[in-house]
């Protein structure tokens, strides 16, 4: 099983950001980094969204969320409603998805950005995060999680025993760099 590295905290807080910019200084250090995150995007209503984009080519994006009940094939998301107030794309998570798996064939590091409410009901990323944790575990996931969902996280996919590390945002620079060792040092790369 795949091993993962935690970053947690409540929403705003810099999660995606610091999931991003982690995945960019073990990536500095010699080691592939591939996946996904999602950016926030505004409508002409200022009304939030999400893109899904690449790590490898921040210019590779795709429209995964809007605000809305309806998915955005226009088909009723039936139970998604419930548990969230966007409109999701099956064809953008699709893409992520194998985003990851083409990726895992050269990475090492492997980035899935807002593992939530969402993925602990079997909505979202939850396929592409259930597959990558069956990578070898000389795979490093980093996963990004709303600080109210961490428990429930770990809990629905089996995560105690893969955790490497956490890092609970807001994070100071030390604890940041320590995060950079600890993924490195697995990884079997030089922590100097």
């Amino acid at each position: 099983m795949a091993k993962v590295y935690l970053v947690y905290g409540p929403r705003g807080a810099g999660k995606t950001r610091t999931t991003v910019r982690l995945g960019e200084a073990v990536a500095k250090l010699g080691f592939g980094v591939g996946g996904f995150y999602q950016r926030v995007v505004h409508d002409e209503l200022d009304r939030r969204g999400y893109d899904l984009v690449s790590m490898h080519d921040s210019s590779r994006t795709v429209p995964i969320a809007r605000p809305g009940g309806v998915r955005m094939d226009g088909e009723e998301q039936a139970g998604l409603n419930a548990v969230c107030s966007f409109s999701f794309s099956e064809a953008a998570l699709a893409e992520g998805r194998g985003w990851l798996e083409s990726d895992a064939l050269v990475d090492r590091v492997l980035v899935l950005d807002e593992i939530s409410k969402l993925e602990v009901r079997g909505f979202g990323h939850s396929e592409a995060l259930r597959w990558a944790l069956g990578l070898g575990d000389d795979v490093v996931l980093l996963l990004s999680v709303r600080g109210d969902q961490l428990y429930y996280v770990v809990e629905e996919f089996g995560l105690e025993e893969l955790v490497l590390g956490y890092l609970e945002i807001p994070v100071g620079e030390e604890e940041f760099l320590g995060g950079v060792r600890e993924i490195v040092a697995w990884l079997g790369g030089d922590t100097r």
